[in-house]
């Protein structure tokens, strides 16, 4: 049998990357987990795992519900611009997050921290914006995301009960 690994030592965060885009076929894929020293140093570890289509169909149904809040969360951000040129911060945003999974309710099998990450995923989009404006670049207001342009998650924490077995699967 094939096994799902985490490694157990703490992180800050794990990015699912789907191999695909280095070119590998789509039946694998890479865990990158990242964590921080004390120097503020980024140290990431690529980790291939093995999924059977269950697990693959609901890792898609995960990234295609996060999508979806991604495109929803800019489309608030822009038309509250363009009707009272107002803004709304991340925070205000992940508070509005149980609104969104009562009308939507496929956005309850995906993790809480993982929807509120894609808020600030966006958020740290939009920041990115005003600085390009600022410094007088060529800003590239945040693009609305489809099928094959948003493809990973963030679990912000370990989830429990992961291991790595003996055989390194």
């Amino acid at each position: 049998a094939r096994h799902i690994f985490y490694p157990i030592i703490p992180l800050r965060s794990r990015e699912i990357i789907p191999c695909s885009l280095y070119g590998l076929d789509s039946k694998r894929l890479f865990i990158g987990t990242s964590f921080a020293y004390y120097n503020s140093m980024l140290k990431m570890f690529k980790y291939r795992i093995y999924l059977t289509r269950s697990q693959r169909k609901v890792l898609n149904n995960i990234l295609r519900e996060a999508r979806w809040l991604y495109n929803c969360l800019l489309e608030q951000r822009k038309k509250l611009w363009e009707s009272d040129k107002q803004g709304i911060s991340c925070f205000e945003q992940q508070k509005r997050i149980p609104e969104l999974k009562k009308l939507r309710p496929t956005l309850k099998m995906v993790f809480s921290q993982v929807l509120q990450d894609v808020a600030k995923r966006l958020d740290r989009a939009m920041q990115a914006f005003f600085r390009r404006v600022k410094r007088g670049e060529t800003p590239g207001y945040p693009r609305f995301r489809g099928n094959h342009r948003y493809n990973s998650i963030t679990f912000p924490q370990v989830p429990v009960g992961c291991k790595i077995t003996a055989d390194g699967q």
